[in-house]
């Protein structure tokens, strides 16, 4: 066969061009790992940031049975909350009047505002009892909270084992939103100290400013 000769010159030619070709390739792989690093790092930050609401953690789902809460008798009572309300009430209260059945009961609210102190503003209200996320046990209510808003769902994050005290908060999908919550007390405890457990939980999981109700009996 015919011999064909290659001048070292065109052989170191190649050679670079072997070598530029292969350095090419490294650093796009190089870069390919790191991008797919920096995205994955991002993706858990993200994670990280917006975690699953208290109210929606199985670990805490024996704390958020909504049928023992709305099965106490007599009034119970705003002692807190962190968001500001339409008209803030001086007192908020809340007592079961009638019970259709396990889901579905009316309620009467009352408040004391501010522009009247004189005047308790009562008013009822349907209340249905629901099952949010992967719980398994009514955790949830649907109820009106002012009379000129339609009604809204709120879910129970937490009820203490004496049922002395409770935070609702209202509906959210992670915590990328601000919980708005409710700290609750029967008549029985209102004007005493809310328990500590109960106080812990409101803290951490409910921040910003806290206002404070009014105890009064109405």
């Amino acid at each position: 066969g015919e011999i064909v000769l290659i001048s070292p010159h065109t052989l170191s030619k190649k050679r670079r061009l072997l070598l530029v070709f292969n350095m090419s390739i490294n650093i796009y792989g190089f870069l390919l790992v790191l991008f797919a690093a920096s995205f994955l790092k991002s993706e858990t930050s993200e994670q990280k940031k917006y975690e699953i609401p208290y109210e929606e953690d199985e670990c805490n789902f024996p704390y958020q049975n909504a049928l023992q809460a709305v099965n106490i008798d007599g009034k119970i009572f705003v002692k807190s909350q962190n968001f500001n309300a339409t008209f803030p009430p001086l007192c908020d209260s809340a007592e079961r009047v009638v019970s259709y059945n396990d889901t579905n009961y009316i309620f009467t609210l009352a408040a004391v505002i501010p522009q009247v102190p004189n005047v308790t503003v009562k008013f009822n209200t349907s209340l249905v009892l629901s099952m949010t996320g992967n719980h398994c046990e009514y955790n949830a209510m649907t109820y009106k909270y002012e009379t000129a808003a339609p009604p809204k769902l709120r879910k129970l994050m937490y009820l203490n084992q004496q049922k002395s005290c409770m935070i609702f908060v209202d509906d959210r999908n992670s915590t990328a939103e601000q919980a708005r919550c409710q700290l609750l007390q029967p008549a029985a405890y209102a004007d005493g100290n809310v328990p500590d457990d109960c106080q812990q939980v409101y803290n951490t999981q409910c921040p910003g400013p806290k206002t404070t109700g009014v105890f009064s009996i109405l």
